[in-house]
């Protein structure tokens, strides 16, 4: 009988045999095949560049949470080549907008640095969205509806204004 493992990347479930292996410190890492691996490994060092990019930009390692989520955000939705590019390109803009706008907060430095990044990239990409909109055609009565409103509570006043006192 075979042994099932687990991809470490998609979580799929692989025989043990075809599966493609990695020894780290003395454990096994079971991936699908060495291709997503080496795609899975490429994006971790492009996430890391993109990371030591804006630690530049802001002049040092940010270590709020709010800076990984928000950045995490816009790696969900864009490519880690474009983001890293932008971030490349634009610097030089990037640092004078930072330094040149008071901030009340590092929480309100970090999501105006990111909406710059997100607008830019929404303006020169068409669409990442994986939501595809779709026009269905409904074929039912909605005549047939059994909509019944909730009989509302009453209140205390309520009650009191009807006995009267």
């Amino acid at each position: 009988m075979p042994k099932i493992v687990k991809c470490k990347i998609c979580g799929k479930k692989i025989d043990r045999d075809t599966a493609y292996i990695v020894r780290i410190k003395n454990k096994n890492n079971y991936y699908c095949n060495e291709h997503e691996y080496k795609e899975h490994q490429h994006e971790l060092e492009l996430k890391n560049k993109i990371f030591m990019k804006c630690f530049e930009i802001f002049e040092y390692p940010i270590k709020s949470s709010a800076f990984y989520k928000e950045i995490n955000g816009l790696l969900d939705k864009f490519p880690y080549e474009d983001i890293y590019t932008y971030i490349c390109n634009d610097e030089d803009y990037l640092n004078n907008t930072l330094r040149n706008k008071m901030f009340k907060s590092e929480f309100a430095k970090i999501r105006y640095f990111c909406a710059i990044i997100r607008n830019k990239l929404n303006e020169t990409h068409y669409d990442y969205s994986n939501d595809v909109k779709k026009n269905i055609e409904i074929n039912e009565d909605t005549a047939c509806a059994k909509y019944k409103p909730q009989v509302r509570k009453k209140s205390l006043s309520d009650i009191e204004k009807e006995v009267g006192g």
